[in-house]
């Protein structure tokens, strides 16, 4: 079993975990790899907190878990081959002689570095299917759901699009047809009954959109209905807000402006009057059409943003944003992830955490980083400073590893493109902030 374990670990592993593997089994204590089978494994185990995807050594007296600021990556043995989830506590356990299968390795993410930070929170977007009028969440959703519950955020924000949306889809002639109501009880199922934190949703133009309801109120009167009645996932602070329009809480001190979803289309004049009444200097701004079309999709098509109207252009939003004074500016829609700064606003745009992934930052062509599954998490630090850390699914070790900001491209150059019959993104130069957090 021991040369099983060692095999694995070489090949899935960083050279610290097969270390810190190899170790453990040799000097401090002796493994024992369980195989599920009946009669392999004697012992009583204390339960604990359930985590996704992220799986430990099941051992006699080990060691305690390293310290939350640890930024060592640990390496982890299973024989649980569907890897869904684990007991955080230990268990004391005897193998049978009999052989055992050679156990699955995953690589646990690294905790996040708490000194110095008043509070955190985790920001998810665009985790829905395809096509509207479609069931079914991203693939690695249910995985980030896991790392999150053993981070412990103060809360997860979902920044729009957590559904495919379609309204009541009677312009659909499909059978398979799933109305907007049916998309967010699967939500629920998968998404806020898994989470062990509380939730602020905002809505996106996938969860309001009415372009394949015969009624056209619906998208939002399903949207409304479903966040009245399911109040007890939601931050307390966010409990009373109208989920289908914007608002405006406070937590631990920092404020935060979540405006709602008004259409891809150009700006709305009570959208511009919200901001204008409410914003105020230091806001984290949440907006789920972001106004920069820093990403491509598959084919070349680059460009996506806000669209152009006549009276309203969107460069409005961003002269109003910076007027303001607030601190950055937090996006989903074109399922890339970045942070940067364009035209003097702090710019973050978080990624998806949904089946539609294809879209990728401009310059990243032939990028490993290109249609990755990411979540973003965000340290409000004690000096009032923001730290932005993007967590993107790695392929190789079955988990989220944080990202390197080097590898952002330095500069990204937009301006306003055509698509699908009008111009979306406005003119703008983003400058990638690419020091480590």
């Amino acid at each position: 079993m021991a040369r099983n374990v060692t095999k694995f670990c070489k090949s899935r592993c960083s050279v610290k975990g097969f270390a810190r593997a190899v170790l453990g089994l040799v000097v401090f204590f002796g493994v024992s790899c369980l195989d599920g089978r009946p009669g392999s494994v004697q012992g009583q185990a204390r339960t604990g907190p359930q985590v996704r995807g992220v799986m430990s050594l099941s051992v006699a007296d080990s060691p305690p878990d390293p310290a939350p600021d640890s930024r060592q990556s640990l390496c982890a043995v299973t024989a649980n081959p569907t890897g869904a989830s684990r007991p955080e506590a230990m268990a004391e356990v005897r193998v049978e002689p009999e052989p055992v299968p050679a156990p699955v390795i995953w690589c646990e993410p690294r905790r996040p570095d708490r000194r110095g930070v008043r509070f955190s929170f985790a920001i998810i977007s665009d985790t829905h299917s395809y096509h509207a009028c479609q069931l079914g969440q991203g693939p690695r959703l249910g995985d980030a759901i896991g790392v999150l519950n053993h981070w412990r955020p103060d809360f997860v924000l979902g920044l729009g699009d957590l559904i495919a949306g379609g309204g009541d889809c009677g312009k659909w002639s499909s059978r398979k047809r799933a109305p907007a109501q049916d998309q967010l009880i699967e939500l629920r199922r998968v998404l806020l009954e898994e989470l062990n934190v509380p939730f602020v949703p905002v809505s996106g133009n996938h969860d309001l959109t009415p372009a394949d309801s015969r009624d056209r109120e619906e998208p939002t009167r399903a949207w409304t209905a479903f966040w009245r009645t399911h109040r007890r996932y939601l931050l307390p602070a966010v409990r009373r807000a109208d989920a289908s329009d914007s608002f405006r809480f406070t937590h631990k001190g920092v404020s935060f402006s979540l405006i709602s979803a008004y259409g891809t289309t150009g700006l709305k004049a009570r959208e511009l009057r919200w901001i204008r009444d409410n914003v105020q200097a230091g806001d984290l701004v949440f907006r789920h059409v972001n106004p920069f079309g820093i990403s491509c999709g598959n084919g070349g098509d680059c460009g996506c943003g806000v669209g152009h109207q006549k009276l309203r252009r969107p460069e409005q939003v961003v002269k109003l944003l910076k007027k303001k004074g607030v601190r950055t500016l937090f996006s989903g829609h074109t399922h890339a992830f970045y942070h940067g700064v364009c035209n003097g606003l702090s710019f973050v745009n978080t990624g998806s955490l949904g089946e539609r992934s294809m879209e990728f930052l401009q310059g990243w062509y032939n990028s490993p980083y290109r249609q990755k599954q990411a979540f973003v998490w965000v340290d409000v630090m004690r000096t009032g400073k923001v730290r932005i850390t993007f967590h993107v699914w790695n392929d190789s070790c079955a988990c989220f590893r944080p990202f390197d900001p080097s590898h952002f491209p330095a500069v990204i150059k937009t301006w306003p493109r055509p698509r699908f019959g009008q111009y979306e993104g406005v003119t703008a130069t983003c400058h990638a902030v690419r020091t480590r957090p």
